[in-house]
């Protein structure tokens, strides 16, 4: 995946292949959200992390594990809203 010029300018390298590689294992109702979303949006600054919100309700231990499968990857936060 090639990402446009303007987004590479605030996803580092790292980030925009992790992006690609963890592509095919988000669900299509995830949603970036946080800094990087931010980031994005307003193209002022780099943003490393990539922090996703699900509108649908998800199996979230099997889309943990499959991202942890793809490589050096941290899942640092899965929770669920009532």
């Amino acid at each position: 995946m090639t990402l446009p010029g303007w987004l590479r300018a605030v996803l580092p390298a790292g980030t925009a292949q992790t992006w690609a590689a963890i592509r095919a294992v988000v669900p299509d109702a995830a949603y970036l959200v946080g800094g990087t979303a931010i980031a994005v949006h307003l193209q002022h600054r780099v943003s490393r992390d990539l922090d996703f919100f699900l509108s649908e309700a998800a199996d979230l231990t099997a889309i943990r594990h499959q991202l942890e499968a793809i490589g050096r990857l941290a899942v640092t936060c899965t929770a669920r809203t009532p």
